[in-house]
């Protein structure tokens, strides 16, 4: 779920790494969210646009688009060939976009009742209870109500930014 991404949130390593490496370490991960979402919106775009016009050109399609989101002028390569989930999983990337914009909405809820989940003892057990028993058996949109109270929403992932 957000493993990757907790010891830049929690306090996981102030204890063992000098101040201005961890700041920057910190720093890392908004740079790094940042970055994901244009490459992200990029990807989604693509394939969206790809389809819907199959006939245009792939490439220019990429240039144009990484132009647009990544600031990226004149991309000769065919960067867009080499992402395999256009062929292996299509239509799929926006799964791991909205998952990401949900760990926020998810992680600022699971603080705001344990404080750091990493220093406190009940929350596997609450992640079990609450999130973890019900698998597949609830739309995660109704699961993210139900335990937050809220609506999903992209607005948790924006403040963090």
């Amino acid at each position: 779920m957000m493993m990757g991404d907790i010891i830049k949130i929690e306090n996981v390593l102030d204890k063992i790494v000098p101040d201005e490496l961890l700041e920057r370490f910190k720093m890392t991960h908004k740079e790094d969210e940042a970055s994901f979402v244009a490459k992200s919106l990029l990807i989604i775009d693509f394939e969206r646009e790809i389809y819907t016009n199959p006939e245009q050109n792939p490439a220019e399609l990429w240039q144009n688009l990484s132009k647009k989101y990544l600031n990226r002028e004149n991309e000769q390569d065919n960067e867009w060939a080499s992402i395999p989930h256009y062929l292996s999983h299509p239509a799929y990337y926006q799964n791991y976009f909205r998952a990401n914009l949900m760990k926020v909405q998810i992680y600022n809820y699971l603080k705001s009742v344990l404080g750091n989940i990493t220093e406190n003892n009940k929350s596997a057990e609450f992640m079990d209870k609450n999130i973890f028993r019900y698998g597949a058996s609830i739309e995660e949109y109704e699961l993210i109500k139900q335990l937050t109270g809220n609506e999903f929403s992209a607005s948790y992932f924006c403040e963090e930014l």
